[in-house]
């Protein structure tokens, strides 16, 4: 049994990227640096990190002349090598893993715009812009057909994963929408 984990220092700066064996307490896989050493990258949690059965994807912060760089990386598990990597000049604000690994959506903090990425290449799906305020948390649905987006105007977005349609809209949560999840068979 493996813990996949980042590792930073107190300025949240990289250390490593490791599979942790909890039967062993010894790493199954280490990664070092994660990240190129010719910036001052930094962990960006929440959305860290996303695991999924033969992939997770890491997310950090560079920040470089008083430019921010936000990049993505998507390793294999369980060795951690490489797939693919991706630089955005806008912070995200939520991402998510579909259940049978073959997309990744990304929402991004400076709008309502969602974009969808083959988990496989990082190669862009598609993009669309929602009708609510950037998407704080996002879950696909169990069978992958759904995307619930929560918003920080106490909103939940559906819509749907195979084009980022907004199928439904549920007003009136009480407050910010920062984690969310199907229920078992939700639909």
């Amino acid at each position: 049994d493996g813990i996949v984990g980042m590792l930073s220092d107190l300025k949240r700066t990289q250390l490593a990227l490791r599979i942790w064996n909890s039967t062993t307490h010894a790493d199954d896989a280490r990664l070092e640096p994660v990240f190129d050493a010719s910036a001052a990258w930094e962990f960006g949690a929440p959305t860290g990190l996303v695991r999924a059965k033969s992939l997770c994807v890491v997310h950090a912060l560079a920040r470089k002349s008083g430019e921010n760089t936000w990049r993505i990386q998507a390793h294999r598990l369980p060795d951690l090598q490489l797939k693919w990597q991706r630089d955005y000049t806008r912070r995200f604000s939520a991402m998510a893993m579909s259940n049978d690994e073959r997309v990744l959506i990304l929402a991004f903090a400076d709008s309502n715009e969602l974009e969808a990425l083959d988990a496989a290449t990082g190669e862009v799906r598609w993009r669309q812009t929602l009708d609510l305020s950037p998407g704080q948390a996002l879950a696909f649905s169990a069978d992958d057909a759904w995307l619930a987006i929560g918003s920080g105007h106490a909103g939940i977005s559906i819509a749907s994963a195979r084009n980022g349609a907004a199928v439904n809209h549920l007003q009136g949560q009480g407050g910010a929408v920062l984690a969310l999840q199907w229920a078992p068979h939700g639909d």
